[in-house]
């Protein structure tokens, strides 16, 4: 049939076209009429293509007929398979066609969006609404519920890639009226989430709360205070409620996203955006009022629960339940508070330091396979200390002081065990990573970003006033007075090589010896406008080497200099901590950061510091998860205080129990 439509005649395809609405008015063969139709439609040229959907539907209203043909399929298909009962797969049961259910679905899904993809139609809200409340809140079996919640977020991940699906205030509509709010909520699915965050980011961007940054678009970029972001309580939701844990962890790895990617707009409140995120967490922890002890997911007491002669349901197996959700919900929280510490100190955690790493741990020698070249840390094999609690951060941060600075923590490459430690296992230990006596670790430089070149010289060959600039700086660091001797430009041929200060290049090499023959003039000494003289010169016959001048001296392809690394940083304050004694001072020995780490915002906070410890009277793996979130908090100032004063217990009948709980 195809293979006659693709040497027939257009009118005789638009013909064969007419048959196929004429049928799906009728409610004749709509699973066929409707695969025929995209076939033949498909046959046009693209132009055509979009005419011939246009036309169809401006005569028979192609998209209306389609949605009531959606709705009687939904009706004969909720009756037939209520008729058959239970059955092994309700996706496999035939409702009309002779088709199986699934099948007939997913048709129609494809057939929708082709119409929409090819012509100048979008689904209208009504339409939109129709979708949902049919294909998904009452959908006949979860399978059905899945391939409509995918083509939703295919849909609004279309927006502006060259087509448009949904109608103006469509996804806003949907989203708002139907994915967040009331009965007809997004279904705590792995696809329930990729569609309602779909949805999140485009309702959001569209009114200037989110914006899309990065190459491909993906990273979404907060413009506003996080309260003010519509269907961000649906996303907790995903985190907090979601019964299948992969689900509530991609969850939080949204939040965290959000709440972490500020825009220009929103950075100078960063201290805000985080104290919101952290009440958003202890405020779930603090949920169920009650005192938490007889919230137990471990609890099985049987004494506590009374059972109806009758044999009824036992009012302790209801209870249990209750505490089930209550600790889980918990357990998510405390999940997310995790997160927020693992992300804030991936490049380092300075100030106090926190329970877990009060003692540094045993001392492990290791041996690190340096492939980082030109710098103070030979190539090759090198020994190296670190400690238990060491983290691969510090590693890093040891190892950028062994090249002499040259290359910043965050710049070098680490392997383990023939894997890769990427950014996200900074925060990891040596422990942790079961590093044992002798355990030999790859050190590689990481390429620069990808960074256009600029030009040095203009069209007529002088050099362009930004290449002027930084040969103007380079000059300057290796000369006096603004003259250059042999002995400093032998000096700035050592920063060249990566050895600056080392005097490992004599006043007789070549180069020296060149600058001086053509460009002092007679002179013992070159002046500014001689070294540009040399450096246009070298633009010309020589740029390599002028491009790897310029990186030795820290300016990226585009002249500007490489921005300062995180480890001179948060990195070195942290790095300083595991150097000092395992009981040194914690008390304000720290400059005060600006934005203080999550870890200390927790530790400082007596309420906070008070609920933890309460929490851990509830057993059971909450219990675990508080004492890990603890082991990464330093020590809470007034606890601190009370414990090297010990004023609380300084009378006749001292109290320990307020100083040290004995529960």
């Amino acid at each position: 049939m195809i293979h006659l439509l693709k040497t027939s005649e257009p009118a005789q395809r638009k013909e064969y076209a007419q048959q196929c609405v004429d049928n799906l008015k009728a409610q004749r063969s709509v699973f066929q009429s409707l695969r025929l139709l995209r076939r033949v439609v498909d046959l046009f040229s693209v132009s055509g293509t979009s005419a011939i959907v246009d036309a169809l539907d401006e005569q028979a209203h192609l998209l209306d007929m389609f949605f009531q043909a959606l709705r009687r399929y939904h009706v004969s298909a909720v009756a037939k398979l209520q008729a058959a009962g239970r059955v092994a797969s309700a996706d496999e049961v035939v409702v009309t066609d002779g088709v199986a259910h699934l099948r007939q679905v997913n048709v129609r899904f494809d057939f929708l969006y082709f119409i929409l993809k090819c012509s100048s139609l979008v689904l209208s809200t009504e339409q939109a609404l129709l979708l949902w409340d049919c294909m998904v809140v009452d959908a006949c079996t979860p399978e059905e519920q899945r391939s409509a919640l995918d083509w939703l977020r295919r849909a609004c991940t279309s927006q502006g890639h060259g087509y448009t699906t949904l109608g103006e205030g469509t996804a806003a509509a949907l989203f708002t009226t139907r994915m967040i709010t009331g009965n007809a909520q997004c279904p705590h699915t792995k696809t329930g989430l990729e569609c309602l965050f779909a949805y999140f980011v485009l309702v959001n961007e569209a009114a200037g709360r989110l914006k899309r940054v990065g190459r491909v678009k993906k990273q979404a970029q907060l413009q506003v205070m996080p309260d003010e972001l519509v269907g961000l309580r649906a996303l907790w939701a995903f985190a907090l409620e979601a019964a299948d844990q992969s689900v509530a962890d991609t969850a939080i790895g949204h939040l965290n996203q959000v709440y972490s990617c500020l825009g220009d707009s929103i950075a100078d409140r960063a201290a805000e955006v985080q104290q919101s995120y952290i009440q958003a967490c202890m405020a779930e922890l603090k949920t169920p009022h009650a005192d938490p002890v007889g919230t137990a997911d471990t609890a099985t007491d049987g004494g506590a629960s009374s059972t109806s002669a009758s044999g009824g349901a036992t009012t302790g197996t209801t209870a249990a339940a209750r505490a089930g959700d209550v600790n889980q919900t918990r357990l998510r929280a405390l999940s997310l508070l995790q997160t927020l510490l693992h992300e804030s100190e991936l490049r380092g955690a300075p100030g106090p330091r926190a329970h877990g790493a009060r003692l540094r741990g045993p001392a492990i020698k290791v041996r690190v396979n340096n492939k980082i070249r030109r710098t103070a840390l030979h190539v090759g094999m090198v020994d190296a200390t670190v400690h238990g609690n060491t983290t691969v951060w510090e590693l890093r941060y040891m190892l950028q002081k062994m090249t002499g600075d040259r290359v910043p923590a965050d710049s070098i490459r680490l392997y383990f065990r023939a894997r890769e430690l990427r950014e996200r296992a900074n925060a990891t230990t040596m422990t942790e990573l079961k590093v044992r006596e002798g355990s030999t670790f790859i050190s590689l430089k990481a390429p620069p970003p990808r960074v256009a070149k600029a030009a040095l010289l203009s069209p007529d060959n002088k050099l362009t006033p930004r290449a002027r600039e930084v040969f103007t700086d380079m000059f300057e660091q290796h000369s006096n007075d603004g003259r250059m001797t042999r002995e400093d430009c032998a000096g700035f041929l050592d920063a060249c090589n990566g050895t600056p200060g080392s005097r490992s290049t004599p006043i007789t090499h070549p180069t020296v010896v060149n600058v001086f023959q053509f460009h002092a003039r007679g002179k013992e000494y070159i002046t500014l406008e001689n070294f540009l003289a040399f450096y246009r010169t070298s633009c010309r016959c020589n740029a390599p080497v002028v491009w790897a001048n310029l990186s030795a001296f820290g300016y990226r392809n585009d002249l500007q200099p490489v921005a300062p690394s995180a480890s001179d940083t948060a990195a070195a304050a942290a790095a300083a901590a595991t150097t000092t004694d395992a009981a040194g001072d914690d008390n304000g020995t720290e400059e005060e950061p600006e934005v203080l780490l999550p870890r200390e915002v927790l530790a400082r906070n007596d309420e906070h510091v008070a609920l933890f410890f309460h929490l851990l009277r509830v057993g059971g793996e909450v219990t675990r998860s508080v004492w890990r979130l603890l082991m990464r908090l330093p020590t809470n100032p007034t606890i601190l205080t009370s414990l090297q004063s010990l004023e609380a217990v300084h009378t006749p009948s001292p109290d320990w129990d307020t100083l040290l709980d004995s529960r």
